[in-house]
């Protein structure tokens, strides 16, 4: 189980031949990763399952507890939260609410192929490690699929908590301040016991990630922020939140921007920057 949170399963890449149309029926998506042989021996190596995630630990959730992921996020989160922007499966009523995302732009940059000057035996040989990490993401990110979904509204009424979560930016800040108060709300009442949320944000693994290309750090669900200190998730585009229990600090960004720009990570990068000032004076 801490390896499987922790991205250290080598369960993240989707299962071949599966469509992402799937995703409207758990049970055989949570199946087909369940039979999948992993790409590497559990606890050996850490790659982000940036989707797969949803499954493994929603599935995890649904035997624990008995309860759907998407139930389980509003009445243990949301609703003692206080929280009325804090959705996996978008209530349908709440259509309105959400800001229209834009697709990806046909302007992104997209991959090329390059040659070497030298050519020869060597670069090809210094190629291949590249080779098998670009293979690996394609594999993590994508499904045939998946870019239609993630743009229809029908799909935001989904449980997919690795994908489709809707936010507003202060609901996704209260959560994370729940965190970085050592599981208190603002009443004085406590939600998650602090020794939970130790166990929660203690490293993992300090590995390289094989799909991010970086040391993540990784926590039980949590990766590093900054130099570590802080803890907090971000998603694809820059959106996301983050807590630094020893400033009793939580900072959350959403947008609507393309997902697949860069340009939503340079702003969460400068929003850090601009609160890490305000602290020091």
């Amino acid at each position: 189980v801490r390896q499987l949170a922790s991205h250290q399963a080598g369960l993240y890449k989707f299962p071949r031949g599966i469509h992402f149309s799937a995703a409207r029926d758990w049970t055989p998506m949570a199946d087909a990763l369940a039979s999948q042989r992993p790409d590497h021996k559990p606890g050996t190596a850490c790659g982000y399952h940036a989707v797969t995630i949803a499954w493994l630990v929603g599935e995890l959730i649904r035997r624990v507890d008995g309860r759907p992921i998407d139930r389980f996020v509003a009445e243990e989160l949301a609703t003692p939260l206080g929280a009325d922007g804090l959705f996996v499966a978008l209530p349908r009523d709440a259509h309105d609410r959400v800001a229209s995302g834009h697709a990806p732009s046909s302007n992104s940059p997209k991959p090329t192929a390059t040659r070497s000057r030298n050519g020869g035996r060597l670069a090809n040989v210094a190629r291949q490690p590249i080779r098998r990490a670009l293979r690996r993401q394609i594999r993590a990110f994508y499904t045939p699929g998946i870019g239609r979904m993630m743009f229809d509204p029908e799909y935001r009424e989904i449980p997919v908590p690795s994908a489709n979560g809707h936010f507003t930016a202060r609901s996704l800040a209260a959560m994370y301040s729940m965190l970085a108060n050592d599981g208190r709300l603002p009443d004085g009442s406590r939600l998650i016991d602090a020794s939970v949320i130790d166990e929660a944000t203690t490293v993992q693994t300090r590995k390289l990630d094989r799909i991010i290309g970086l040391p993540m750090h990784w926590r039980i669900g949590y990766h590093r922020v900054g130099r570590g200190r802080a803890f907090g998730h971000f998603g694809m585009g820059g959106s996301g939140g983050w807590a630094s229990r020893r400033q009793r600090l939580a900072v959350a960004y959403v947008h609507n921007g393309d997902p697949m720009s860069l340009r939503g990570q340079v702003r969460m990068v400068g929003i850090n920057r601009a609160v890490a000032a305000s602290l020091s004076r």
